[in-house]
């Protein structure tokens, strides 16, 4: 049985910068509720706005719906294993602008939703090479698999939440271990 939980729950910390909005994308896809906050239009122009890739009175199209669907299973599949991407994100191109010594940039060849997610296709390249993923993580409940940032102190954490998905997975175990015992 799955405990209710308000819409708005997170268990998860904040990532830090450019990263949070990368999760917030990621996890709208919510397994363990089954629910899908990209499922229409309607539901998605709220959600997207939300998240701060719509514009005030920027409206989304289907085919900008499946453009952001397609993104959102690239980032996941980042992190978690069994949801391979079957084809590349087909996202906008980025242009290297120089604007000096020491000055260089990625800029979106696009405005609106498609560049706003080519700015999160950075950060999620720049983090990758930076080291910065190393704290984004999928929780380990299959049934789960929200992308949480471990705020534990050596990094090992495994679920987004202890109360839900660790207790869990600690009951599971528990029960295993007295089903073997004589």
């Amino acid at each position: 049985m799955v405990p209710a939980r308000p819409l708005d729950w997170d268990p998860s910390s904040p990532a830090p910068g450019g990263l949070e909005p990368l999760r917030r994308l990621a996890n709208t896809l919510d397994h363990y509720r089954g629910r899908d906050t990209l499922g229409d239009v309607a539901t998605a122009e709220a959600t997207l706005a939300g998240l701060g890739l719509l514009g005030p009175g920027e409206r989304l199209a289907a085919d900008d719906l499946e453009q952001v669907r397609a993104f959102r299973a690239a980032v996941r599949s980042v992190f978690v294993e069994d949801e391979a991407l079957g084809s590349p994100w087909p996202g906008p191109v980025l242009r290297v602008v120089v604007g000096g010594v020491g000055q260089v940039d990625l800029e979106p060849t696009t405005a609106g939703l498609a560049g706003r997610l080519a700015d999160l296709a950075v950060e999620l390249v720049v983090a990758r090479r930076t080291g910065g993923l190393a704290r984004l993580k999928a929780c380990a409940n299959p049934g789960c698999r929200w992308l949480f940032w471990d705020t534990s102190r050596p990094g090992t954490g495994r679920w987004c939440s202890m109360q839900v998905c660790g207790d869990q997975h600690k009951a599971r175990s528990y029960r295993a271990r007295q089903r073997r015992q004589p």
